[in-house]
């Protein structure tokens, strides 16, 4: 948690004493990853059952608190899984570097970039469609920022070579954005009548 506010007031600082601190897995789970995707769960859970879903017009779906707390572990589920994958898919990507980090580097790596995307699930309190995907999309972009900054100090290349792998990795880490997005939209949407 002690990275949140460096991620954002100056990032390439914060990315290289990161990359000093050598955070094991299970350190990084339990001291930011669990806590920080907590935001978006406990947000998504109270404005889904007390306020409930604006689509416009007045038509509004509120869930039920049974269905909410099903849910919720689901979404919360689905979001650390994505971290983990997203880590995997950076080891992967640097194989072809000589001073490839480990495994567990890369998913430290991927909790911190995916920081912004978490800290936006605060607008889900209210939970307006064109609310959330506003504030969503600027989060991507900063997590994209946060990867282009990152990934230069994290592998140890030039800045030129380290645009076009961050550009890679960002262009996977929408597509699975996307799959969690339409799982979540799908869950938190129709979920009251899978329940």
């Amino acid at each position: 948690m002690n990275h949140v506010w460096g991620l954002f007031s100056h990032p390439d600082r914060e990315m290289q004493s990161i990359k000093r601190e050598n955070e094991s897995v299970t350190y990084h789970y339990t001291h930011h990853v669990l806590i920080m995707a907590a935001v978006p769960v406990i947000c998504a859970f109270i404005g889904t059952t007390q306020i409930g879903w604006d689509f416009g017009e007045g038509n509004v779906v509120r869930l039920s608190l049974f269905t909410g707390f099903y849910l919720a572990v689901l979404f919360y589920a689905l979001m650390l899984a994505g971290v983990a994958v997203m880590g995997r898919i950076i080891w992967w990507m640097a194989r072809r570097y000589p001073q490839r980090p480990a495994l567990a580097r890369c998913m430290v790596f991927a909790g911190y970039v995916a920081t912004p995307l978490f800290l936006s699930g605060v607008v889900a309190l209210w939970p307006l469609v064109w609310l959330c995907a506003l504030v969503g999309t600027a989060a991507l972009f900063y997590t994209g920022y946060l990867l282009y900054v990152g990934i230069p100090t994290f592998l140890n290349i030039d800045r030129e070579e380290g645009m076009s792998f961050s550009s890679s990795t960002l262009a996977i880490g929408v597509l699975l954005l996307e799959v969690l997005l339409a799982l979540s939209v799908i869950l938190w949407g129709y979920g009251y009548r899978l329940f």
